[in-house]
């Protein structure tokens, strides 16, 4: 299994009321690593949107998009390599490090292919599909954290007819985000027969380069945003990002 603090949120001890309490009373739970960044929902919708806008649509600039992208991914990718799939995934689940770094909460629909929890069964292509769970992409303008329910069926209903948005030739990122829409048109691939492999993930030209500096660094890269003294603030190496 990957270390514990590297993909994972650690957890420090479980306890389970004794079977003779009244069940009207018991009370079972986790005692996990306190994460004081709280989770990427948060973080998005409080922080990288207002530090991190790009000018023409608001949204967030694309190049911290990716940052965290490929820091799921890479994270999802260790799950699948040694056997399980997460089954839950999105902004809720992903918390955030002091260092700005994505670690994976709530397996409670977690499991191996082919047993009874299987939520997204796996892509026949590369063993185990990126696909599992779901990866939530929630509109800008959102005030308001949605529901499970309302994400996923709006998410299924997209990814079997997706609408794909029209980007503007005069839009002064419009290279880098036609690269990243034509990765995320691949990764949202409802047929599973059809869903990109690892390999093929980690080769994309808008993500390679960021993959392999977060992989195979001699020094670990910079968050666009890292926790001091309980604030967020930005990392010097992103300050050109900033709005």
């Amino acid at each position: 299994m990957p270390r514990e603090d590297e993909h994972i949120i650690q957890t420090s001890y479980i306890w389970k009321e004794p079977e003779e309490i009244d069940a009207m009373y018991k009370v079972s739970g986790y005692i996990m690593k306190y994460m004081p960044g709280g989770d990427l929902w948060s973080l998005y919708s409080k922080h990288l949107l207002s530090n991190y806008a790009e000018p023409l649509t608001h949204g967030v600039h694309p190049s911290v998009v990716r940052f965290y992208m490929v820091d799921i991914l890479q994270k999802l990718r260790r799950i699948h390599s040694v056997g399980y799939y997460h089954g839950d995934v999105k902004m809720q689940n992903l918390m955030i490090t002091e260092e700005g770094r994505v670690l994976f909460t709530d397996f409670g629909s977690a499991g191996r292919p082919g047993s009874l929890l299987r939520v997204v069964a796996p892509s026949r292509r590369n063993g185990y599909g990126y696909g599992s769970g779901t990866f939530s992409p929630y509109e800008n303008e959102a005030e308001e954290e949605p529901s499970d329910e309302n994400v996923y069926l709006k998410l299924m209903q997209f990814v079997q007819s997706p609408e794909w948005p029209v980007i503007d030739e005069d839009d002064p990122l419009c290279e880098e985000k036609e690269e990243a829409l034509d990765f995320i048109q691949d990764l949202l691939v409802y047929n599973q027969e059809e869903r990109l492999s690892w390999h093929h993930i980690s080769y994309h030209s808008w993500i390679k380069e960021q993959w392999y500096a977060m992989k195979y660094h001699e020094v670990e890269p910079e968050a666009p945003l890292i926790y001091r003294d309980d604030k967020w603030l930005t990392a010097k190496s992103w300050e050109k990002y900033l709005i």
